[in-house]
Order: C-alpha cells, then sequence, then structure tokens
C-alpha cells in the first residue's frame, strides 16, 4: 500500500504540474522507443545476474534486491550465524559513520559552489528554483489537504480534532528537517491521543517512515519538469513515464542518511539526461525543502496510520473523535 500511495502522489503530480513548465516534446519518435525500452529494461533487471556486478556497476535497486535476501536469510538462520550478524551490524556501524562523515562537507561544497556561481554573476539561475521549490509546496499542501479530509470523511472525525493531534509532531519534524525527531511524538499522538492499536502501530509506523516519502516524490518529479525546461532537454511520454517510476524508486531506496538526497538526484538526473550542473541547483533548493519534506512526510505517515487502523477496525474510534 505505500508503494501504491506513492505511485498515486507522483502519478498525481505528473498530472497536475504538466500544463505549468514549457517542455520541448521535439523528441523523436526512434529515441521514444529507446526510452520506453530502457524502462522496461529497468523493470526486469531488478533481479540481479550475480552478487558481484551490481555492486561493480553501481546498481542501486538491484543491491537493495540482494540486501533484502541477505538479511532475510541472516533471519531465518537466527543463532547459526550469530558471528556474521555481528560482523554485518558492525559493518553497517562503519559505513553509516563514514557516510555520515562525507555528507556533513555537502553544505560547505555547496555554500562554496553558490558564492562562486553569485560571484560570476549567475544569480538568475538560482532566482529560477523558486518556481519547483513552491510548486513543490504546493502539491504536497494539496495533496495532504485531499488525503486529510478523505480520512476525516471515511472515519466520520473532524479534520480540525486530527490535525491538532498531529500537528505537534508535523511542527517538530518542519523545524528541524529530521523525522527521527518527531518520531517520539507521533507515537504518542497515533497510539494515546487516537487510540491505533499498539501492535498495529508498532509494526506499521516503522516500516512507513523508512519507505512512505510521499513529499521526496513530489519534488523529484517537479524538479524532473524544472530541470528539463531549464536546460531544454528534449522529452517524451517515455521520458514522463521513466521520471515518475525513477522517482517512486529512488524515494523508496533513500537511505535515512544526511545529504542522501544529493545521490538521489544524481540518479534521477543520470537517468533522465539532465546535466551534473543541475546537481548544484537541486542542492540550493533541498537546503530549504528538506524541512517542509520532513514535515510532510510525517504528516502524510500519520494520515495513512490512520487510515489503515480504520480499515482494519484497529483503533478506538471514541478517544479518536475525543478533542484535546
Amino acid at each position: 500500500r505505500y508503494v501504491f500511495l506513492s505511485v498515486l502522489v507522483a502519478l498525481f503530480t505528473i498530472v497536475v504540474m504538466f500544463p505549468l513548465f514549457d517542455l520541448d516534446f521535439s523528441l523523436g519518435a526512434k529515441s521514444g522507443m529507446s526510452q520506453m525500452k530502457s524502462i522496461s529494461a529497468m523493470l526486469f533487471d531488478i533481479l540481479p545476474k550475480d552478487p558481484l556486478t551490481p555492486f561493480i556497476s553501481g546498481n542501486t535497486i538491484q543491491v537493495i534486491v540482494i540486501s533484502v535476501f541477505v538479511s532475510l536469510a541472516l533471519i531465518l538462520l537466527d543463532d547459526k550465524v550469530i558471528q556474521l550478524k555481528s560482523l554485518v551490524d558492525e559493518g553497517c556501524v562503519l559505513f553509516q559513520r563514514l557516510t555520515t562523515m562525507v555528507c556533513s562537507l555537502i553544505p560547505v561544497f555547496v555554500f562554496a559552489a553558490l558564492v562562486h556561481q553569485i560571484w560570476v554573476g549567475d544569480v538568475a539561475t538560482f532566482i529560477g528554483l523558486w518556481k519547483p521549490f513552491c510548486f513543490s509546496v504546493g502539491i504536497v499542501s494539496l495533496f495532504s489537504l485531499i488525503s486529510l479530509l478523505g480520512v476525516c470523511w471515511k472515519l466520520r472525525v473532524s479534520p480540525i480534532v486530527l490535525m491538532k493531534k498531529f500537528f505537534p509532531a508535523f511542527f517538530t519534524a518542519l523545524t528541524t528537517a529530521s523525522s527521527i525527531s518527531a518520531f517520539s511524538k507521533s507515537m504518542e499522538a497515533l497510539g494515546d491521543k487516537c487510540g491505533v492499536e499498539k501492535t498495529l502501530l508498532n509494526f506499521s509506523y516503522p516500516i512507513g517512515g523508512v519507505i512512505y516519502m510521499p513529499s521526496t516524490v513530489a519534488e523529484l518529479c517537479v524538479l524532473s519538469y524544472a530541470m528539463a525546461e531549464m536546460y531544454n532537454i528534449k522529452v517524451s511520454i517515455a521520458w514522463i513515464i521513466l521520471a515518475l517510476l525513477t522517482s517512486v524508486l529512488l524515494a523508496i531506496a533513500a537511505p535515512p542518511l544526511p545529504g542522501a538526497a544529493m545521490m538521489i538526484y544524481a540518479i534521477l538526473f543520470a537517468q533522465l539526461g539532465i546535466p551534473e550542473e543541475a546537481l548544484l541547483l537541486a542542492a540550493a533548493m533541498d537546503i530549504v525543502y528538506d524541512y517542509f519534506s520532513s514535515g510532510f512526510n510525517i504528516l502524510f505517515l500519520q494520515i495513512e496510520s490512520i487510515d489503515c487502523a480504520g480499515r482494519l477496525d484497529k483503533v478506538d474510534r471514541k478517544r479518536l473523535a475525543e478533542a484535546e
């Protein structure tokens, strides 16, 4: 369901934002067919041919598939592979620390690059970022409002009452750009104030916090349009489908680490034929948008948790409808 909703957000964004960008549709039919082949290849190439090639070629999706199978095997074997599990855990901690150290330098790089661009007089390009930024915030605000009203209608709850319960976690993530900082407030709001059954909440919320990032999906779709317009990229229907699928997959695969957005932008732009210099613009926009993205991702996750609990009849409707 989380994946389905991410696709729905991407489709909603792609359709609504389409008339707002001046795209070049002069791409020939032959190139369009080539892109359709690349889409089918991406879908059929999810399963790796061997365990080494994905790491050598940097195929993120195949690496994730391998990690899922390895993780399941380690869980099933349990006590038989204690030392191996310990080694994997230590390697994970080491990798996260190294990645965090490298990613901590990204703001310095972005700041230096921005200063250089301003120094050489290329300010107009950065001013043009208002369009994708405002559109991204607008589209996630609209979709979150639709989602909130939808779940309130199904559960017969006042939107004002529900939003008051959601607001503390939403505001925490919005002001810190960290979904982790809002975790305890979200669990309190959903469990204690809304009455979602703990067994469901303890299972669904952590999973959703990792793979369900609708505002990130929307931003990637809008950025695809914005960069295609800015750099005069020739597009086609196949290009738009590729943008949609890549945005959804990258949002799901994004690691919860500082600076992970840069890896996502790099892969997305490479898939869509957008030049590397666009990474600087995406990074500059992400500095501010990350706050909105974190806040709205938490809000979407809270709404979906309530919706799921309602459909499974695992929510205390009396406590849910109570005003604070």
